[in-house]
Protein backbone atom coordinates (compact mmCIF):
# COMPACT_ATOMS: atom_id res chain seq x y z
CA UNK A 1 0.00 0.00 0.00
CA UNK A 2 1.53 3.24 -1.10
CA UNK A 3 0.33 6.69 -0.26
CA UNK A 4 0.77 9.47 -2.70
CA UNK A 5 1.92 12.74 -1.29
CA UNK A 6 1.01 15.88 -3.13
CA UNK A 7 3.65 18.54 -2.90
CA UNK A 8 2.27 22.02 -2.65
CA UNK A 9 4.53 24.53 -4.31
CA UNK A 10 4.31 27.83 -2.54
CA UNK A 11 5.51 30.80 -4.52
CA UNK A 12 8.73 32.10 -3.04
CA UNK A 13 9.26 35.81 -2.98
CA UNK A 14 12.60 37.50 -3.10
CA UNK A 15 13.84 39.70 -0.31
CA UNK A 16 13.29 42.81 -2.40
CA UNK A 17 9.69 41.81 -3.12
CA UNK A 18 9.06 41.05 0.54
CA UNK A 19 10.42 44.45 1.56
CA UNK A 20 8.30 46.19 -1.07
CA UNK A 21 5.22 44.40 0.25
CA UNK A 22 6.05 45.61 3.77
CA UNK A 23 6.46 49.28 2.84
CA UNK A 24 2.79 50.36 3.02
CA UNK A 25 2.32 48.80 6.46
CA UNK A 26 5.61 50.18 7.78
CA UNK A 27 4.66 53.62 6.47
CA UNK A 28 1.31 53.32 8.25
CA UNK A 29 3.05 52.33 11.51
CA UNK A 30 5.41 55.29 11.16
CA UNK A 31 2.51 57.67 10.45
CA UNK A 32 0.57 56.42 13.46
CA UNK A 33 3.61 56.80 15.73
CA UNK A 34 4.30 60.29 14.40
CA UNK A 35 0.65 61.25 14.88
CA UNK A 36 0.88 60.09 18.50
CA UNK A 37 3.99 62.22 18.97
CA UNK A 38 2.22 65.25 17.46
CA UNK A 39 -0.86 64.78 19.68
CA UNK A 40 1.36 64.58 22.77
CA UNK A 41 3.14 67.77 21.74
CA UNK A 42 -0.09 69.61 20.91
CA UNK A 43 -1.65 68.76 24.27
CA UNK A 44 1.49 69.91 26.08
CA UNK A 45 1.56 73.19 24.16
CA UNK A 46 -2.16 73.73 24.75
CA UNK A 47 -1.69 73.28 28.48
CA UNK A 48 1.24 75.71 28.53
CA UNK A 49 -0.48 78.37 26.45
CA UNK A 50 -3.74 78.20 28.42
CA UNK A 51 -2.04 77.79 31.82
CA UNK A 52 -3.75 74.47 32.49
CA UNK A 53 -2.32 71.41 34.15
CA UNK A 54 -3.05 68.59 31.72
CA UNK A 55 -1.94 65.00 32.21
CA UNK A 56 1.09 63.96 30.16
CA UNK A 57 -0.10 60.99 28.12
CA UNK A 58 2.86 59.41 26.36
CA UNK A 59 2.90 59.26 22.58
CA UNK A 60 3.01 55.46 22.68
CA UNK A 61 -0.42 55.39 24.31
CA UNK A 62 -1.75 57.83 21.71
CA UNK A 63 -0.30 55.64 18.95
CA UNK A 64 -1.97 52.55 20.45
CA UNK A 65 -5.29 54.40 20.60
CA UNK A 66 -4.98 55.63 17.00
CA UNK A 67 -3.95 52.16 15.82
CA UNK A 68 -6.90 50.58 17.60
CA UNK A 69 -9.30 53.09 16.03
CA UNK A 70 -7.88 52.53 12.54
CA UNK A 71 -7.81 48.77 12.97
CA UNK A 72 -11.39 48.62 14.18
CA UNK A 73 -12.66 51.03 11.56
CA UNK A 74 -10.86 49.63 8.51
CA UNK A 75 -9.49 46.22 9.56
CA UNK A 76 -12.18 44.27 7.75
CA UNK A 77 -11.95 46.15 4.47
CA UNK A 78 -10.40 44.33 1.54
CA UNK A 79 -8.28 47.30 0.51
CA UNK A 80 -6.77 47.45 4.01
CA UNK A 81 -5.06 44.07 3.46
CA UNK A 82 -2.26 45.86 1.58
CA UNK A 83 -0.96 47.02 4.98
CA UNK A 84 -0.95 43.52 6.53
CA UNK A 85 2.68 42.46 5.77
CA UNK A 86 4.10 45.66 7.27
CA UNK A 87 1.79 45.64 10.27
CA UNK A 88 2.80 42.02 10.93
CA UNK A 89 6.37 43.24 11.59
CA UNK A 90 5.18 45.35 14.53
CA UNK A 91 5.64 42.62 17.13
CA UNK A 92 9.17 41.86 15.91
CA UNK A 93 10.13 45.55 15.83
CA UNK A 94 8.67 46.17 19.29
CA UNK A 95 10.54 43.22 20.77
CA UNK A 96 13.78 44.23 19.06
CA UNK A 97 13.36 47.77 20.38
CA UNK A 98 12.96 46.48 23.91
CA UNK A 99 15.77 43.94 23.78
CA UNK A 100 18.44 45.92 21.93
CA UNK A 101 19.22 48.33 24.80
CA UNK A 102 19.37 45.43 27.27
CA UNK A 103 21.74 43.54 25.00
CA UNK A 104 23.95 46.59 24.67
CA UNK A 105 24.14 46.99 28.45
CA UNK A 106 24.90 43.27 28.85
CA UNK A 107 27.65 43.35 26.23
CA UNK A 108 29.20 46.49 27.72
CA UNK A 109 29.13 45.02 31.24
CA UNK A 110 30.68 41.77 29.98
CA UNK A 111 33.38 43.65 28.11
CA UNK A 112 34.15 45.75 31.20
CA UNK A 113 34.48 42.62 33.35
CA UNK A 114 36.86 41.03 30.84
CA UNK A 115 38.93 44.21 30.52
CA UNK A 116 39.38 44.46 34.30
Amino acid sequence: MTASVTKIDSPRTSLATALLLMLPGLALLFAIGYAGKCIESWIKQYGISHHKALPNIEYVLWAILIGALIGNAFGGARWFKIFAPGIATYEFLAQAGHRAPGGTVFCFATWRSWAA
